[in-house]
């Protein structure tokens, strides 16, 4: 997998817990205050000379018509926790309305958690327009653009359109980071991406999309042969209730000609999508052999579960990409967990198929096939380039598998079965209460006993029911864990969010599912959630927080540290965003320091002999 050529790969908002003025910042209701349309406020505000613009909690909603912003640069944007930034009824019935627009602009960050932005979904479909393109959020031929924490719901189109603006301009975003993101109830799809290079999105979730197809939790769907899918990763994201499907990757405009596409799904779970269609779909252009986009789309540790059609469709030539599963669990479809449908001649002589997997557990109980070619026949080219490598399968009927009538000598179907699960225990446990002064996580673990059979993955997933809430205390979790095959135990983090607002303690609880594959006897696990401001005394003491500072923040060329109420010389490490130890300096109460050459992102500062850390971003 390439390393994105950025490093927000943690949330900013974190760094204002520690420091309040910010650089160069304004409340976006000084521009005036409007509660029945604040369209000219907002859009002042975001346009201003100020580089940080705080989206500021009212007495009433942010009701907005559509606005965009055309070559917008060097902005962070923060919502507070409690806005909700609402579509104007009766202003959007232009077909190509969108929410917010953002067209070649760079640089800009949005922080958004316990935010939202919220459409008037009902309101648009009785238009019968039949538009699709009424977004929440929509980024064209942008560069450099950070997400964080924000709810989108309601479109009539995408929770969020991720693609390029208009020839002849540049035809991709790049370098966009989405983490914390909720996209729920939107028409077309949660998010939908055209055209990008380097997309990381990180513990977002895409649920309950219906409406117009596809109607998916994500499309990934090129529709001009210059686009491309260049390092696209989506990581511990979840997919549930998606009336189209939970992922469908169908690159169906990309040709041999075309940069390949490289895509990514880690840690994914998908969960009751597709209303007796697809999970996850793999598909490309079934009517042009010629249009058969080349590259790779890998699936790693992850898992479907609960889908009333099929796990994995694959709607696609055998000489275009190739698409692996490595690590996958594929939980109780009721039709056939794997399905390829073939559109091949003897004619254009070009095999279905290229699809590999790996190490993989196919579990259900319905009497149909664990692997099917459909509508294959004695005239089709035959199912080319697959392969089942150490592929399990559990049914307590005597299923087995058809590819068709004419497979290839490179298909491989190296599987074993069985009618009943071996027997296995799984013990289920959560360490460490989440406390949000010290940054503390709760580490969950899944282990199997030691005589189980380990030649296969095992999927578990769970609940979080309590007093908590996820994309506020702590961040957004796909809620499984995979057991990989060979391995005893998997470990897994919740991750605490700051905000350092005081709040009474609360209190989670950890639910395994239950499964048909595994008995457990453990007991819900608790975790306690310290989020006042006043709890952290016992933990974190010695300086005072206006006494250890990094000024300004963000910055661009030169930052000064200070510390106030520590004598003599006090040692700083620095370190980068993914906790790489770059460098130590010596401090004697203030110093200086040139970050012009430092690369863009974001790094912690730490009092070498104290427990306290501070955060900064570098920009351009």
């Amino acid at each position: 997998m390439k390393k994105l050529c950025f490093l927000f790969f943690t949330a900013i908002f974190i760094l204002f817990s520690y420091h309040k003025s910010y650089a160069n910042s304004v409340k976006a209701s000084s521009f005036g205050w409007n509660a029945t349309d604040a369209t000219t406020t907002f859009r002042s505000a975001i346009k201003s000379a100020y580089d940080t613009i705080i989206i500021d909690l009212q007495a009433s909603d942010w009701v907005i018509k559509p606005v965009i912003f055309d070559s917008l640069s060097n902005k962070t944007i923060i919502f507070q926790s409690g806005v909700n930034l609402v579509a104007k009824p009766g202003s959007f019935s232009y077909y190509y309305a969108v929410l917010l627009s953002f067209n070649e602009s760079d640089n800009i960050n949005i922080i958004g958690y316990g935010a939202i932005l919220k459409m008037q979904k009902n309101e648009y479909i009785a238009y019968n327009d039949g538009s699709e393109y009424r977004h929440c959020l929509s980024l064209n031929s942008c560069n450099n653009f950070n997400i964080y924490g924000l709810k989108l719901m309601d479109s009539g189109g995408d929770g969020i359109y991720i693609g390029a603006y208009t020839f002849p301009y540049k035809t991709f975003s790049e370098n966009i980071f989405l983490k914390d993101i909720w996209c729920e109830n939107n028409y077309r799809q949660g998010i939908s991406v055209t055209s990008v290079q380097h997309l990381r999105v990180e513990r977002c979730w895409f649920t309950n999309t219906i409406g117009t197809p596809p109607a998916y939790g994500v499309d990934l769907e090129p529709f001009r042969v210059s686009q491309r899918l260049v390092d696209v990763v989506f990581n511990k994201c979840r997919f549930k209730g998606n009336a189209g499907g939970g992922i469908l990757v169908i690159p169906l405009d990309l040709d041999s000609a075309s940069i390949p596409i490289d895509i990514t799904f880690s840690n994914c779970y998908l969960d009751n999508n597709g209303l007796n269609r697809y999970e996850i779909k793999i598909g490309g252009s079934t009517a042009n052999v010629a249009k058969s986009a080349p590259g790779i789309v890998k699936f790693e540790n992850c898992m479907t579960d609960n889908n009333s059609g099929t796990a994995v469709g694959i709607t696609k030539f055998a000489n275009g990409y190739k698409a692996y599963f490595n690590n996958c669990v594929f939980n109780n479809s009721a039709q056939f967990p794997i399905n390829f449908d073939d559109y091949s001649t003897a004619a254009n002589g070009i095999r279905f198929g290229g699809v590999s997997f790996t190490n993989c557990l196919v579990a259900y109980n319905s009497n149909t096939r664990f692997l099917n070619a459909w509508s294959a026949n004695p005239t089709s080219a035959g199912m080319g380039d697959v392969q089942l490598n150490n592929v399990t399968v559990m049914n307590p009927n005597l299923v087995t598998y058809f590819p068709g009538g004419n497979p290839a000598s490179n298909c491989v179907f190296n599987f074993q079965k069985f009618t009943t699960a071996p027997a296995t225990s799984v013990t289920f446990t959560a360490g460490s209460n989440l406390i949000e002064c010290n940054k503390t996580n709760s580490k969950v673990q899944s282990v199997r006993d030691g005589s189980s059979n380990i030649n296969y993955p095992i999927g578990i997933s769970y609940t979080l029911k309590g007093t908590g809430t996820q994309g506020m205390d702590y961040s957004r979790v796909p809620l499984f864990e995979i057991i990989p095959k060979g391995e005893y135990s998997i470990t897994d983090t919740i991750l605490v969010l700051t905000d350092n607002i005081a709040e009474p303690l609360k209190y989670d609880s950890l639910v395994l599912n239950a499964s048909t594959y595994f008995s457990t006897n453990y007991l819900p696990q608790k975790i306690a959630i310290s989020d006042s401001v006043a709890s952290c005394a016992a933990t974190i003491n010695p300086v005072a927080v206006n006494e250890f500072s990094i000024y300004p923040n963000p910055a661009t060329t030169n930052i000064t540290i200070k510390i106030i109420g520590l004598t003599g010389i006090q040692h700083i490490q620095i370190y980068n965003a993914v906790g790489q130890f770059l460098q130590e300096v010596e401090v004697a109460q203030m110093k200086n320091i040139n970050i012009a050459d430092w690369p863009n992102g974001l790094y912690m500062i730490r009092l070498k002999n104290n427990k306290r850390s501070l955060k900064f971003v570098k920009l351009n």
